[in-house]
């Protein structure tokens, strides 16, 4: 599997360090957390629900680095708020949208066109922590860290 693959078809994925390098530039982290090896009680109120594994990042954990060398428009969303906003899309946790509420936005609110810029695409990482998207006529930039 190649790192977009990896990354797409994880389960515990987290997102960090979100930030521009440089204007209109985005970077961000990407770990792929690991079910502990040890069990521990979990208790919600006085109903205990039984022995369950935490997700860790550890040293073993896979980490990503993702780049768009530019882009439109991006968001962050609280992943406790998230709607995913559109069902026209391929992928899991690496979404392209071919119709989204995301896409709709930036029609709305932007000048962005396929003469200008040119034919972008809507791009949404989703993990257990955040989900970003991203309008940009680039494809991301994917390096293994760790």
């Amino acid at each position: 599997m190649n790192d977009y693959e990896i990354i797409d078809s994880s389960k515990d994925v987290f997102i960090s360090e979100i930030h521009e390098p440089f204007q209109n530039e985005l970077r961000f982290i990407i770990t792929i957390g690991q079910v502990s090896t040890s069990e521990e009680d979990v208790f919600i109120g006085e109903a205990k629900l039984g022995p369950m594994r935490r997700i860790e990042i550890n040293e073993a954990s896979p980490q990503f680095s993702i780049y768009f060398d530019d882009y439109i428009c991006y968001n962050v969303i609280n992943e406790s708020f998230e709607s995913l906003g559109g069902d026209d899309f391929v992928g899991n946790n690496i979404r392209i949208y071919s119709n989204s509420n995301f896409l709709e936005y930036i029609r709305r609110d932007t000048f962005a066109t396929v003469d200008y810029p040119g034919e972008f695409k809507h791009y949404c990482f989703i993990s257990h922590n955040h989900l970003i998207n991203i309008a940009t006529v680039s494809q991301p930039k994917i390096d293994r860290i760790k």
